[in-house]
């Protein structure tokens, strides 16, 4: 921790973390282990920074937001050049940051963010793999704010781009879990267990989407449906990648329970 820093109350720092001068960080905020927090940079009330996250100078962090790990920011548009003022991203009150995001200098976050996403989809030029996770990460912002219909519309639009993507399948699943249409859920889930990683793909992707996560949420949907075999079934597939994971053990004892199978140290 360097001079200049202000931290107020309840305010938790992780070890290995580096917080640079003229930093404020007001109260019940969470700095977590490995974050680097450049100079000039003020985060807000009851803020969580997850650990690895790499936080620029001449940033502004509102109260409430969440980053998640190991994201990046920056404050300098041309790399160095010499001809842009310092300009780290702007984060709203109570917007949520995915894992490994990258936020780009002067960008702002949270109350337009929604609008920023649109902006981007209604440009002709661009990547598609950059329009996929826009209409991704506005579905997330839509969900945030407890707007579902428009989560859903958001995340089949992502369709329009390219092939679908295990992110998009399997959040469109959750979104049909959680109003407990089980059988639809299962339909999509089942959908992201057919997707591979395409080899070509320069963007980044999650592991988890095509591994355990749909055969952890079909556990749950077969079990909601009465099929405790097939439930067992995409236990056991989960369990394959996250032997140790506490839910997929409680599943299994539970199923195994219900099917009558002998308890094995497996």
């Amino acid at each position: 921790m360097y001079y200049g820093v202000v931290l107020h109350e309840d305010v938790l720092i992780g070890d290995l973390s580096s917080i640079r001068e003229d930093i404020v960080v007001e109260e019940s905020s969470i700095i977590g282990r490995n974050v680097i927090v450049e100079p000039a940079t003020a985060i807000g009330k009851r803020v969580t920074i997850q650990t690895g996250s790499y936080i620029t100078a001449n940033m502004i962090i509102e109260d409430e937001v969440f980053i998640g790990l190991c994201c990046s920011s920056s404050n300098d548009k041309y790399m160095g050049m010499g001809n842009y003022p310092h300009k780290g991203p702007m984060i709203k009150r109570g917007a949520k940051i995915g894992n490994n995001a990258t936020l780009l200098p002067g960008i702002t976050i949270g109350e337009k963010a929604i609008e920023s996403y649109q902006n981007n989809l209604a440009l002709e030029e661009g990547w598609g793999e950059d329009k996929i996770y826009a209409c991704i990460f506005m579905a997330d912002c839509y969900r945030s704010l407890g707007d579902f219909p428009n989560e859903l519309t958001s995340l089949l639009k992502s369709f329009q781009y390219a092939k679908p993507k295990a992110e998009a399948i399997c959040r469109i699943g959750y979104h049909f879990l959680r109003k407990k249409d089980y059988k639809t859920a299962a339909a999509w889930f089942e959908f992201a267990t057919r997707l591979t990683i395409d080899s070509d793909q320069w963007s980044f992707s999650y592991p988890a989407y095509h591994t355990w996560y749909p055969h952890l949420q079909l556990c749950i949907c077969h079990y909601y449906l009465g099929d405790y075999q097939k439930a067992y079934e995409h236990n056991e597939e989960a369990r394959k990648y996250r032997p140790e994971d506490n839910s997929v053990l409680h599943n299994k004892r539970l199923l195994e329970s219900k099917l009558g199978i002998l308890e094995t140290n497996q």
